[in-house]
């Protein structure tokens, strides 16, 4: 009798990120591990237009939020783990009385009000979006102080050119001010990040983490791979006598192949010898073809997955030992 597969995962996708978990599925998936039990969903009557916050039943902060992208009706549940936060890309720091500065790997951002601004020497009050002759929402001033020419959408070169700056309203009282680096100073910038991300990413992946909620994606890979290898066992004396045959003629016709053609400079050994492996070789032969086989139970144990262990060991003891596990189904 044939055993049927393990027990499907209770979600879609379940990731372990560095900084906590992501998890997909539908409503109905996410809600049997736990999460937002008897909760209206985002978009739903009576829930939340975008995202909801909860908590898991371990105790973590969770958002769900829609993601039909995946299919419809899938949402996704992002789980952040307490002192797992991602390096920010430049903090924020204090560059001057009501403005902060933030780095990114393109330039310099300058936040603060029309008066803070001007009095750092970043951008003067007549440049300012807005004011007369200036646009109403971002203005540009090349490195020579001039403002570039043509359409506001147009794409000049001269945008990248270090200096260059940004001046952006982000709200009535609080403008931006972004200014451009040089394309070494940028990859300078963003060298530095990924090396500051592969340093974090690896310390999280060290530390320990809380059990999952289901199973991951990590592990249902790990068992569909030792499925298919115990699929992939003989189950017959027949067919592994079979396979050791034809191994066993393979290996000898190479091995004499080496010993008596003499391919290598017309080195061979010399008949009286030949003769001898010869005879060796059809012995050997004649007992991998008649020689009796045994199932070696405790091999067999040693060599299979942890991963499903528990499972075969449960299925050989429900069918008395005799039991196929996961072959696939045979057609008539």
């Amino acid at each position: 009798m044939t055993v049927t597969n393990l027990k499907p995962p209770s979600v879609l996708e379940y990731d372990q990120r560095p900084w906590g978990d992501l998890i997909y599925g539908t409503k109905e998936q996410l809600q049997s591990i736990g999460i937002a039990a008897g909760m209206a969903f985002p978009g739903e009557p009576d829930g939340p237009k975008r995202s909801l916050r909860v908590t898991d039943p371990r105790g973590f902060i969770t958002k769900v939020e829609d993601s039909s992208y995946k299919g419809e009706g899938i949402f996704s549940a992002s789980i952040s783990f307490p002192g797992r936060d991602c390096p920010e890309y430049g903090p924020v720091t204090d560059f001057a009385p009501g403005v902060s500065k933030r780095e990114t790997p393109w330039g310099d951002i300058f936040t603060g009000s029309a008066e803070s601004l001007s009095s750092a020497g970043l951008v003067r009050r007549n440049q300012l979006p807005g004011q007369p002759g200036m646009r109403k929402v971002t203005v540009t001033i090349l490195p020579d102080g001039s403002l570039p020419k043509g359409a506001p959408t147009a794409n000049h070169r001269e945008y990248r050119e270090p200096g260059t700056i940004r001046v952006s309203r982000k709200s009535k009282a609080l403008y931006e001010v972004c200014v451009r680096v040089s394309d070494e100073e940028e990859q300078r910038r963003c060298d530095e990040h990924s090396r500051a991300e592969r340093e974090w990413e690896n310390r999280m992946m060290s530390l320990p983490r809380p059990a999952p909620l289901c199973r991951t994606n990590q592990e249902r890979k790990e068992i569909e791979a030792a499925k298919k290898l115990v699929a992939s066992w003989y189950k017959s004396s027949t067919a592994f006598r079979e396979s050791a045959t034809t191994t066993a003629d393979l290996c000898f016709g190479m091995l004499e192949a080496k010993l008596f053609d003499g391919e290598s400079g017309g080195w061979r050994y010399n008949d009286a010898t030949t003769h001898k492996i010869e005879r060796l070789v059809d012995q050997i032969i004649g007992l991998i073809k008649a020689g009796a086989i045994v199932e070696d139970i405790a091999l067999k144990e040693k060599h299979t997955p942890a991963c499903i262990a528990d499972e075969l060991l449960a299925a050989r003891s429900s069918y008395g030992g005799n039991v196929v596990p996961f072959r696939p189904a045979q057609t008539a």
